[in-house]
């Protein structure tokens, strides 16, 4: 069970790097740093594809003690030692703030950039309006009725 309890503890860390990857991203979001949004996105893609690995690994090692479609609760249920229940009651409050704050993030992160072109959206309409405006009546007094 030591085992399963430091693998998660591991995994538990690759969570809080996604979060600050997503607090660094919702940063640059709310700064308009579109320069640097293109980087955070590719260290938010590495962190994903490493968390989809831990994953994986979580799964095998969980097949591999015998512990298959066990979930983090029903474990915590099944084992005889405190400290090793106390170490995995840590592990799932770790975890669910962490998944919880990513959600919040990642709707946060939705939302913003949803506004940001929104604004863009009404901008770049604002400019074609002008531009259909000053095109379709010159100013100019030679074209003026007499």
């Amino acid at each position: 069970m030591q085992e399963y309890i430091t693998f998660m503890e591991n995994y538990c860390d690759i969570y809080d790097e996604l979060v600050a990857i997503w607090q660094e991203k919702q940063r640059i979001i709310l700064n308009n740093d579109l320069h640097l949004l293109e980087e955070q996105v590719k260290k938010e893609e590495v962190g994903v594809l490493k968390a989809k690995g831990l994953e994986e690994k979580r799964l095998k090692l969980q097949k591999k003690l015998g512990l298959e479609d066990k979930k983090l609760q029903e474990l915590i249920n099944e084992v005889e030692h405190r400290e090793q229940q106390e170490q995995l009651r840590a592990i799932k409050r770790r975890l669910s703030g962490s998944v919880q704050l990513l959600m919040s993030l990642n709707d946060s992160c939705k939302t913003l950039t949803e506004d940001r072109f929104a604004t863009i959206e009404r901008e770049m309409a604002r400019i074609q309006q002008k531009k259909g405006n000053s095109q379709a009546k010159p100013k100019s007094f030679i074209n003026r009725s007499i």
